[in-house]
């Protein structure tokens, strides 16, 4: 093996090492919420639409979240799935759950990185409010088991297993439902395999 190889390979392996200790996790968020904040994913909209005019602001985002904003992106670079990005600096930081989905972290990252008070602690047991999921009928796996005559013996649930809000997802005539608690996080849009669902605002 050549020397360089030899040293590439080390190098790699040390890397790799060091990423799954507690230490290296952190560096890793780190580096991926800067990344998110130079080439966000949520600037990419999969259908080809312009980004809305009005995306869903960061958890714990206060009623008086423009005045209070101070665009420092702490939040955005805190978030440890790259799912907050900063549209432009008129509007502050954003999310768009249909691109990168917000996976309603226990500790909030977000929302403790900021001192502004733009973002504030959410209540026990509360979620944020994004939107409401939305299916496309048309595309979802299960659109031929409406009819008995074409049912499968094992229907996707992959929408429903990700969705972390109890009962939010329920099924009729194998389709899937949203409840009112649907928050709009886009783990489900994120789960579907065949882009058959969108959250609307």
């Amino acid at each position: 093996m050549k020397r360089q190889h030899f040293f590439n390979r080390g190098l790699r392996e040390l890397g790799q090492s060091f990423l799954s200790t507690p230490a290296g996790r952190f560096v890793d968020r780190r580096i991926l919420g800067l990344a998110n904040l130079l080439a966000p994913e949520g600037l990419t909209f999969p259908s080809g639409k312009a980004p809305p005019a009005a995306l869903p602001r960061p958890p714990g985002a206060v009623k008086d979240f423009n005045r209070l904003c101070t665009r420092c992106n702490d939040c955005v670079v805190a978030c440890p799935h790259g799912t907050l990005f900063q549209f432009d600096k008129d509007r502050g930081p954003v999310l768009n759950p249909n691109a990168a989905a917000c996976h309603l972290c226990e500790d909030w990252p977000c929302i403790d990185a900021c001192e502004t008070g733009a973002l504030l602690p959410l209540a026990e047991d509360e979620v944020p409010a994004f939107g409401l999921a939305t299916l496309h009928e048309d595309y979802c796996l299960n659109i031929g088991q409406k009819s008995t005559g074409n049912r499968r013996s094992d229907p996707c649930s992959l929408c429903q297993s990700a969705c972390p809000i109890a009962d939010t997802v329920s099924f009729e005539q194998h389709l899937p439902r949203f409840a009112d608690t649907c928050n709009g996080c886009g783990l489900c849009v994120a789960a579907c395999p065949t882009q058959a669902l969108e959250v609307v605002w």
